[in-house]
């Protein structure tokens, strides 16, 4: 059909029609405005050091996907107190923590994940502690790090990282089986009653981490959740075992928050404070590599049976010089038991019949030890002591020494009487051997009437 004018096809056409199929003729066309659809930030994250800043440089999109030049955007911080956003969009960094940047253009939005840190030195830890109650603190920290390699086997190496003040009244211990390496340790929650009494804080299995808050009045413990991470950055290796190598990396912790409680029979027991803190902080540290040694020793005969119970063990040097007269302690008794050597190097030795009312024990022996009630002295009557591995200490670098004993061994009751009874001893060592200057075990391996949490918290008290 030709067109015709509009006033003929509108009275010829049904109304609905003329709408659907409109003008030919006529037609005219209105201009498209331009209407701010969408926002880009330029950044969808970013990381500041407090407190530098960087500017984000917002562009803005109409609905054809052109830019937008001169349309306004709205630039806000979600939390101020962590970083900071001014007009032309600069984000400053005020304080360590995670926050969100948003602009606004119209209807179009976008926004940005911003990380605060803080700059560190060499041995220096920085932190800030945030609660659900408002509170909101800085602390700087001196950090120590300690990678304890047991020897013989890999199953309880431990990596130990402390950031503490000087008084240690308030600070934060993490304790892992990794190694120190670059990459993310994801931390798992801790229950307060294992952290309490649950044995030994560097036997912990699964990576965990705690802070302790202590006033004059009360201790209170709080205790790593789901969702806390450690990531590592930095590394440098340590020259070998007694040496220290270095880390630098940063912490986000999320911790319950316990006061310390005595229960009725003495017992100490943990009391929601139901709150919640989360601590970010930054770390530069120098970790101790420390070897510990440990024996497996099966005992018959004597007051106390043993079957294949592994202890740590040590190289005890008791004269002045490289090798020398020394002997392999076992501890973690009863019984103590000591191996005493003159100069080992990699062969077998045949012990002699050892009588304690016949004067000192020849060398090589070995001598068992209860005490209390129940004292008892054994003495290695034959059988050999195996030297597999010796490797003497270079510089500040620990040697070690790994060997074996198989020995007949008699039990004394009294040293001035007759033996008592007979029996084995069956042990594999591997310990240790430090340089003539160096060995000071790191404090927090010592045994004390502090709770092993304190202890770790107190640091490694390591040589520098």
């Amino acid at each position: 059909m030709i067109c015709t004018n509009a006033r003929l096809r509108r009275a010829l056409w049904p109304p609905l029609l003329v709408g659907a199929l409109g003008a030919c003729g006529d037609a005219s066309t209105s201009p498209v405005i331009p209407v701010a659809t969408r926002l880009d930030l330029g950044r969808d994250t970013l990381t500041l050091f407090v407190p530098t800043n960087t500017t984000l440089t917002p562009v803005v999109l109409d609905q054809s996907g052109a830019p937008m030049a001169g349309a306004a955007v709205l630039l806000a911080s979600r939390d101020t107190t962590t970083a900071r956003v001014d007009a032309a969009g600069a984000v400053t960094g005020v304080a360590a923590g995670e926050t969100w940047v948003v602009g606004t253009s119209g209807v179009a939005v976008d926004s940005a994940r911003v990380t605060v840190r803080y700059h560190v030195l060499a041995g220096e830890a920085r932190a800030r502690v945030r609660g659900t109650d408002g509170r909101d603190w800085v602390r700087s920290w001196d950090p120590e790090g300690l990678r304890l390699d047991f020897l013989g086997s890999t199953e309880r190496d431990r990596t130990v990282l402390i950031m503490a003040n000087a008084a240690a009244d308030t600070g934060v211990a993490l304790v892992f089986p990794q190694a120190i390496q670059v990459g993310s340790v994801a931390l798992e929650r801790l229950e307060i009653q294992d952290l309490i009494e649950g044995g030994d804080v560097l036997e912990a299995e699964r990576p965990v981490a705690y802070l302790v808050v202590e006033t004059r009045d009360e201790v209170r413990l709080y205790t790593s959740l789901a969702g806390s991470f450690l990531q590592i950055e930095r590394v440098t290796a340590a020259a070998g075992m007694g040496t220290e190598g270095h880390a630098e990396g940063r912490l986000v912790l999320r911790v319950q928050g316990w006061a310390l409680r005595d229960g009725p029979g003495g017992e100490q027991t943990g009391v929601s404070l139901g709150d919640t803190l989360t601590v970010h902080a930054d770390f530069s540290t120098d970790v101790l590599e420390w070897g510990v040694g440990q024996a497996t020793v099966t005992l018959t005969g004597g007051p106390a049976p043993l079957a294949d119970v592994t202890r740590e063990a040590w190289w005890v040097q008791q004269d002045s010089g490289p090798g020398g007269v020394g002997a392999v302690e076992v501890e973690e008794g009863p019984p103590d038991i000591h191996v005493s050597l003159a100069n080992p190097s990699v062969r077998s030795y045949a012990l002699a019949p050892v009588n304690p009312a016949g004067g000192p024990a020849p060398i090589p022996s070995v001598s068992l030890f209860w005490w209390g009630e129940t004292y008892t002295e054994g003495y290695s009557q034959s059988g050999t002591v195996t030297i597999t591995e010796v490797l003497c200490p270079q510089g500040e670098v620990f040697g070690r020494l790994a060997g074996s004993v198989d020995a007949k061994v008699g039990y004394w009751q009294s040293s001035n009487g007759p033996m008592s009874s007979e029996g084995a001893v069956r042990i594999s060592f591997v310990v240790p051997i430090a340089p003539e200057d160096a060995w000071a075990a790191p404090a927090l391996l010592e045994t004390s009437d502090d709770p092993a949490w304190r202890r770790l918290l107190r640091g490694t008290g390591a040589p520098h």
